[in-house]
């Protein structure tokens, strides 16, 4: 699947999460927060493609300096899990979505730590959003591009159905 098609799908699932999980976390309206959420959304839905050996995925010239780190993860977390170093190798495992999850955060994090916004509860925030993100993607991979349309609508009516019940 395309990186586009995998932000595309994995932002219309996620966007309910991105606000019921701010909801459940937070008391308070913050944009930033709330946007660094919709940032972690884009960043985990094409993040495990970052192994990609020509370069030229999204996660490149998107966000450069969280792929060269988890690129560099990569071979380190091959060697200790006994895993190849290649596409849809250590990057496209539960492991490695653990790890580039916490490193893509990290980095996040140091953002805004300088703009005075980084607690604890955000960088939890941040994490899950980026993890589940990723995990999205693996199961995006088991699906053809005409597959996973449907998917999305099945998906959207049924979190739909849920979350939007008035209170």
């Amino acid at each position: 699947m395309k990186g586009r098609s995998h932000i595309i799908v994995t932002f219309a699932i996620m966007v309910f999460a991105v606000f019921y999980l701010y909801n459940f976390i937070f008391e308070d309206i913050n944009l930033i927060i709330v946007g660094f959420g919709v940032l972690c959304v884009i960043i985990g839905s094409i993040l495990p493609d970052a192994d990609i050996e020509d370069g030229k995925s999204k996660i490149f010239y998107m966000f450069f300096p969280i792929a060269i780190v988890v690129r560099l993860l990569e071979y380190p977390l091959a060697f200790m899990f006994n895993k190849r170093a290649k596409h849809r190798g250590v990057l496209h495992s539960h492991v490695g979505i653990v790890f580039s999850s916490l490193i893509a955060v990290m980095i996040l994090s140091v953002v805004l730590y300088f703009i005075k916004e980084l607690s604890l509860l955000v960088v939890v925030y941040m994490y899950i959003l980026t993890f589940l993100s990723q995990e999205l993607h693996l199961f995006e991979d088991k699906f053809s591009d005409n597959w996973i349309y449907i998917i999305i609508i099945i998906v959207l009516v049924i979190v739909s159905y849920f979350f939007m019940k008035p209170l």
